[in-house]
């Protein structure tokens, strides 16, 4: 996968999966603790010589960049925490006038926005903590480092950094912040929401609620639909039942009740490739080919043998097609 910023080309060299988000470093209204907090970013050990030498080793200088549409998703995701926080946060009584306001800020910023994001040279030199500053002016992007800050809530969310390189070798880094959840994980508010006004709907019967209800989590008609045709784990050939997750292409939560219970809406996977599946780490082409995240490192993809583009000739395609694109579209993390 690549990216076209600026009018050049970049490719993908190396990922950072997942630095959380700690309560020192998160703007005052976000805190839960007592930290003062202040625009130091600590980031790992100087002792990861590989964490050291992705940004550019001793005293790295890099060139990033943060995208409008990641902030707008993330805040949609996290909207539910503002409505009804489940953290102690200093300005939780005012978390819905705070939740506009970094809207207006988010929606006022340009497609791509830069900033450089530079190692901490005022440290004590024992300390092997590594460590970011603040840029330092707002032509350096300091106005954007500063949003980083505002998004970044301590516990629930955690930020992903894809290294990239154009043809004439400038390196770029690419900084997105991801929930430590889904919005159509089928055990959040949400989803919890929904099933009541099922069990309270009195049009519709109770063994259909029933069924319903059981297709959340992959159980009953759903799973029995899906197992006539889907006999074994598409990618990793596991075909004993009892190791097999229903799960769903187009997630409960933002299914219809007919897509609920429609088998073509389902796939039996074993549990790591349905967490991959649902977490929209990989998806597939209508070809039965494997597309897999940017946003998981090599490393990872390595270690679970998934290679970008296998085709899996088992995966279960015909009649699945549109809920695939979907998920595609709308699941799947690119």
């Amino acid at each position: 996968m690549s990216y076209l910023i600026n009018g050049k080309r970049f490719e993908i060299i190396d990922t950072i999966e997942k630095i959380p988000s700690r309560d020192s470093f998160t703007d005052e209204e976000n805190k839960i603790g007592k930290s003062t907090g202040a625009w130091e970013w600590h980031i790992g050990s100087k002792r990861d010589a590989a964490k050291y030498a992705f940004f550019g080793g001793l005293g790295f200088d890099a060139l990033c960049f943060i995208k409008k549409d990641d902030l707008i998703w993330l805040m949609e995701e996290l909207q539910p925490e503002y409505q009804d926080p489940s953290q102690n946060y200093r300005g939780k009584l005012d978390f819905l006038r705070v939740y506009k306001n970094r809207m207006d800020q988010i929606n006022s910023l340009a497609s791509f926005s830069f900033f450089h994001f530079r190692e901490h040279d005022q440290r004590d030199s024992l300390d092997n903590r590594l460590y970011a500053k603040r840029p330092g002016s707002k032509a350096d992007g300091d106005d954007i480092y500063s949003i980083l800050r505002d998004v970044a809530l301590p516990n629930l969310t955690f930020t992903s950094i894809l290294k990239l390189q154009s043809s004439d070798g400038q390196i770029m880094y690419y900084f997105k912040v991801f929930p430590n959840f889904s919005s159509y994980d089928w055990g959040n508010n949400f989803s919890i929401a929904q099933e009541s006004a099922i069990l309270s709907s009195i049009t519709i019967s109770t063994t259909e609620k029933d069924q319903l209800i059981k297709a959340r989590v992959g159980q009953g008609k759903f799973r029995m639909g899906i197992s006539k045709e889907c006999k074994i784990c598409p990618i990793t050939r596991v075909d004993d039942t009892r190791l097999l997750v229903a799960s769903h292409i187009k997630p409960w939560s933002l299914s219809s009740n007919f897509e609920r219970l429609d088998p073509k809406n389902g796939v039996l996977f074993t549990p790591t490739i349905d967490k991959l599946f649902d977490s929209g780490f990989i998806s597939f082409t209508d070809h039965k080919e494997l597309i897999v995240s940017p946003w998981i490192s090599q490393n990872t993809t390595k270690k679970l043998n998934l290679l970008n583009g296998t085709r899996y000739t088992h995966f279960p395609i015909k009649g699945r097609e549109k809920y695939i694109e979907y998920h595609r579209h709308n699941i799947f993390k690119s």
